[in-house]
């Protein structure tokens, strides 16, 4: 029991995410928080450029339509800007999507682009197998990352659907992470719209046990998925905003993605790993 108490003091400051009924609260708390000053950010969404169905100046606009921020995190790429108004540029978040060569993804969120570009030319690309895969283990990304001024998050960490494949409980099990690596994780991605309805006590009680901040995210593949989950806190800009993501002072709201904006990107997503594979 005085295990699982200490463990509880990195996410004493905010707590687990809450999960509304439907998209009409999450709007209304929405602009409840956009009245009272609060930064906003979905720290989870994709775009055409990697699997997503629309494109980033879709999701750009999206996000200016609904006075959010949004992590662009395609899988194993930085996101072109090119025909986006400095306005839609201004709502995205420097992130990438990495993924292990066991197949676990790693969110990554960066301070400026430049920055972004600059890891993703000196380390991912020169080890990306293909689309969806680099060659590193989880271990060796996450030292590098420590390494890195980022913001790290680990998406979806016990994905049923990941049977088929590893995840990151899964690898946990095994015992390949070193204390070193794990240092480098700032959050665990308890909620995901695209997969869930509910947190599951698998990923509460992660969070405990790595002694890491819990987080939600959307997952979005789609332009009308953009922001069904929001993470915020008082802030000015990026930022500040990863600044106290990264200190665990955010808070999240969240809810479950409907069965079009779930069913139809599945396709794209599959039809994009057969390819990847030859």
């Amino acid at each position: 029991m005085r295990a699982l108490v200490s463990n509880l003091s990195a996410i004493s400051e905010n707590l687990f995410p809450e999960v509304l009924e439907n998209r009409e609260k999450l709007q209304r708390r929405r602009q409840e928080l956009q009245e009272q000053g609060f930064f906003i950010a979905d720290l989870h969404v994709h775009s055409a450029q990697s699997d997503g169905l629309h494109s980033l100046k879709t999701v750009a606009t999206r996000c200016v339509e609904l006075g959010i921020s949004a992590a662009v995190t395609d899988h194993n790429r930085t996101p072109d800007l090119s025909g986006l108004s400095s306005e839609e540029v201004s709502h995205i978040i420097p992130a990438i999507e990495i993924t292990s060569r066991e197949a676990v993804d790693i969110l990554c969120y960066f301070y400026d682009f430049t920055s972004l570009e600059i890891f993703y030319r000196e380390f991912v690309l020169p080890h990306k197998k293909r689309s969806y895969m680099i060659s590193l283990s989880c271990d060796q990304i996450l030292l590098v990352l420590r390494q890195q001024k980022c913001v790290v998050i680990i998406p979806h960490p016990d994905y049923p659907s990941d049977s088929l494949r590893m995840n990151f409980v899964r690898l946990l099990k095994k015992n390949v992470l070193s204390k070193e690596a794990l240092s480098a994780i700032h959050c665990i991605e308890v909620f995901n719209s695209s997969r869930e309805a509910h947190i599951t006590d698998t990923k509460k009680q992660l969070a405990i046990q790595l002694n890491k901040y819990a987080v939600a995210g959307s997952d979005a593949h789609t332009r009308t998925a953009v922001g069904n989950a929001l993470t915020f806190c008082k802030a000015q800009n990026h930022t500040e905003f990863l600044d106290q993501l990264a200190a665990g002072k955010t808070e999240s709201i969240a809810v479950s993605t409907c069965m079009v904006d779930r069913s139809l990107p599945r396709l794209k997503m599959a039809w994009l790993h057969i390819k990847g594979l030859f």
